[in-house]
Formats: structure tokens, C-alpha cells, sequence
């Protein structure tokens, strides 16, 4: 059982920080996983750190995800909660594990030291919300929609959220407590160590080529898209133009990568499992496109600024879909049946309505139009207006004979984009985007 020593904490150092002067507030963020939601929250970060420069700001997170939020700039301090063998801990292992309940109180003590002013607590759930309560800070911020394991008792203040997205409702939660409203950033989550150590990992692969990042992998198998179709998408895509890819995931998912490898007769590399979470950061900052499900790697390519081509399905691309506007979604159409409020269907079904040929010409489509954002349904392409901008149209977007391209207003001229487009359904083989009316 590795102790908290193990997951990076160091003991001695917690709470020898200088203090926040001139009445700076000192402030707690828990968001304990996963990696995409962690992600995720680093937009709320950024709203404190922009509004309180001299605050003292600091994060609990499971020790795994650690070494890369202590990448970011945003933050004074991270605090790995303690884990056991790198998993996530339970309650009832500090009953059966003495070694892992001595370190959860030195933990805790830890914490207290640090005296914090303000508690936001973003994961909504007993271990997380009882975590803001042993800061014992006077104010603890909780949703107030997240009623799940009694995690509302430890909250003292609950903030109704702000958006459907993920990173809309953390940042009303950073707004709850103080913070300015600004463009969302994630700051910085690379050192140039771990960028040099990816460029020794790729030197196998052609350096002239457009680098595609695979990721195959995901938590449910319902979110997995078959790996045979990752291997005929690279296909395709190789048909019409040069490109080289690099498959990405877990040490368990090395089998899967590989079998994508040996499936595509494009130059492709197994990095799965080879790097750190950091490095990781760094292979998908480096990479032009990023095919993915809806999965940890997904979010973490948004926040370093590299555009996804999301392969969603059965999820719900506005709620846990890429944020911002280097983003194709492809969704497949049993989810646009389905009805308004249902966000996750779990039919592993959804996932064979997409056709390598989608995953292609969206990839294709990101690489020539970046940043741009569209969304990719069975049968149809349509565009789609990105979150603060305006999106970027080019010649080259249409195909030959196809209709014109009429021009789609910013997120700025028109209140709730979404519902400002009536979308028309007419099967065509041109780009249809949808009339204002």
C-alpha cells in the first residue's frame, strides 16, 4: 500500500508557504477526479487567479492527477489526497488500512494549517465535500443541484450553476465566490522538460508529416468507438493526404493501441501507457488534430489549444462535449432523437452509427479549417457556432457544386446560439448550415 509520502505530498512543506498579505484570501479548490473534469475546472482557477492575484490558491486532487496540476501556473499548492496503490480511496479504507488512516490525519492536519478563507467544492460527493469541511474554512461553496451522497450537509453555501457545459458550471462557482467574469484559459500545464522528452518519443515518425493523435480508450464501453474503425479512419485519412499518427492511452489500453497499429498501413506509433501525464499534455499540445472519445484526453488536448475531433455518441456534446471553438463533434443520431435532458443513453450501439468515413472527413475538415468549430451528426454536417468567437469561413470548406456559404453571426449578436439556429434536416451531399430565421 503506497503512503501519502509515495503520491508526492510532501509533509514538511505544507503550510510553510508564505501567507497571503494585505488581506489576500486564501482559497481552497476539490475537485478529487477525474482527469477530465479536473481539467475541466481549470478555467475556474484561472477566474480566482485573474480576480485575486495575491490569494493564496491552492487544490486537493487524488494523488495520480497531481503531477499535472502541479504543472499549471495557476496554482501555490497542490494537495494530493493520500491513495492507495494509485486508486481512489474509499472511506472504508481508513477502517481496514491503519498506515493509510495515520496519513489521512496528518493530511488533514496539513490542511488545517493552511487556514483557508473560502472552500469551493466542485465534485459533489461525500468524500469531497467532507474534505472542504476538514479545511474547516468559515465558507464552503457546494452546487446546489449536487444532492448525491449527503454531500450538501458539509456545504454551508450553495451556488446555483451557470450552463449546461461542465466548464460553465465551475466558473459560475468561481464567480460564486468572488471572481470576475473573463474568457476561460487553463493556463500553463507543460514544462519544457516534458516537451523534449515527447520529441525523443517521436523521432520514429516522419517529422514533416501532420501529426494525428488516436485515443481509443475509454472509462465505459459505451463510450468506446471499436478500434478496427480508428484503424480504417487512419486509413482514410491517409488516402487523402500525408499524415502520421500516434495512438494514446493507458497502461492497460497498450493491447488496444497496438491492435490499431498493426490494423493501418499508416505510419502510426504505440505511445500508450509510455508517458506521464504531463508528457501527455505535451504529445497533444504538439499533435495538429486529436481523434478521440468522450475521455480525460479529449479535455486535456482543449486545454492545451490543440483541435479535437470528439467522437461522442451516446453522450451529450453540450454537456461533457470539447469546450470552446477547435472542436468537430461527431454525435450519433440516436442521441438526437433522444429526448431533451437525457444526456447519457449508455447504448454501446450509438457508437457503430458512426462510420469511419465521418471520423475522416472530420479530421480532414479540422485540419484545414482550425480554429472552427462544427458538428458532425449521422447523415448530415452542419455548422455550428463556437463558445466566444465568431468561426472562421474559407473556400475550402465546400465541396464542388455545393451551396453557398452563408454567413453565421457571432456568439455575441444572438442570445443562446443554440436556440437562435433552426436546423435544416435535407439530405445533401454539399455543407448545409443552418438559416437564421
Amino acid at each position: 500500500m503506497k503512503r501519502i509520502a509515495d503520491c508526492g505530498l510532501r509533509i514538511a512543506d505544507l503550510g510553510t508557504r508564505p501567507a497571503a498579505g494585505g488581506g489576500a484570501p486564501r482559497l481552497l479548490i476539490v475537485r478529487l477526479s477525474s482527469l477530465g473534469d479536473v481539467v475541466n475546472a481549470l478555467p475556474a482557477a484561472h477566474a480566482l487567479r485573474g480576480t485575486f492575484p495575491h490569494a493564496f490558491l491552492a487544490w486537493v486532487v487524488d494523488g495520480p492527477l497531481a503531477p499535472l496540476l502541479r504543472r499549471s501556473n495557476l496554482l501555490d499548492e497542490v494537495l494530493p489526497l493520500p491513495v492507495p496503490n494509485g486508486q481512489t480511496v474509499r472511506w472504508d479504507d481508513l477502517l481496514r488500512a491503519p498506515a493509510l488512516y495515520t496519513d489521512f490525519r496528518r493530511f488533514v492536519r496539513c490542511l488545517q494549517r493552511l487556514r483557508f478563507d473560502t472552500a469551493l467544492e466542485l465534485q459533489g460527493l461525500l468524500r469531497s465535500a467532507a474534505t472542504a469541511y476538514l479545511s474547516k474554512a468559515p465558507e464552503r461553496l457546494g452546487f446546489v443541484d449536487e444532492l448525491r451522497e449527503l454531500n450538501h450537509v458539509f456545504v454551508n453555501r450553495r451556488v446555483p450553476p451557470a450552463g449546461r457545459h461542465a466548464v460553465d458550471r465551475f466558473r459560475s462557482m468561481a464567480e460564486a465566490a468572488g471572481a470576475h467574469k473573463a474568457p476561460p484559459s487553463w493556463g500553463a500545464l507543460t514544462w519544457p522538460e516534458d516537451e523534449t522528452a515527447v520529441a525523443q518519443l517521436l523521432e520514429p515518425l516522419p517529422p514533416r508529416y501532420p501529426l494525428i493523435a488516436l485515443n481509443p480508450g475509454a472509462s465505459a464501453a459505451y463510450k468506446r468507438w471499436p478500434a478496427e474503425r480508428y484503424a480504417r479512419a487512419a486509413d482514410e485519412i491517409r488516402r487523402q493526404g500525408e499524415a502520421a499518427f500516434v495512438v494514446i492511452g493507458s497502461p492497460p489500453e497498450r493491447a488496444l493501441a497496438q491492435t490499431i497499429c498493426d490494423a493501418t498501413s499508416a505510419p502510426t506509433l504505440n505511445l500508450a501507457g509510455r508517458t506521464t501525464l504531463p508528457q501527455l499534455a505535451a504529445l497533444l499540445k504538439r499533435c495538429t488534430c486529436v481523434v478521440t472519445g468522450d475521455t480525460g484526453p479529449m479535455h486535456l488536448a482543449v486545454a492545451v489549444g490543440t483541435t479535437v475531433v470528439a467522437i461522442m455518441g451516446p453522450t451529450d456534446a453540450s454537456i461533457t462535449g470539447p469546450y470552446g471553438v477547435r472542436a468537430v463533434v461527431i454525435q450519433a443520431e440516436g442521441m438526437r432523437r433522444a429526448a431533451w435532458g437525457q444526456s447519457k443513453l449508455r447504448d454501446p450501439k450509438l457508437m457503430l452509427e458512426i462510420s469511419p468515413a465521418m471520423v475522416a472527413e472530420a479530421s480532414c475538415r479540422a485540419l484545414a479549417l482550425t480554429p472552427d468549430a462544427w458538428a458532425l451528426r449521422a447523415g448530415s454536417l452542419h455548422a455550428e457556432i463556437p463558445r466566444g468567437g465568431t468561426p472562421i469561413r474559407r473556400a475550402e470548406s465546400r465541396r464542388p457544386g455545393s451551396p453557398p456559404l452563408r454567413p453565421v453571426p457571432s456568439a455575441g449578436q444572438t442570445t443562446a446560439s443554440r436556440q437562435a439556429l433552426r436546423w435544416r434536416w435535407r439530405p445533401r451531399r454539399g455543407i448545409r448550415l443552418p438559416r437564421l430565421r
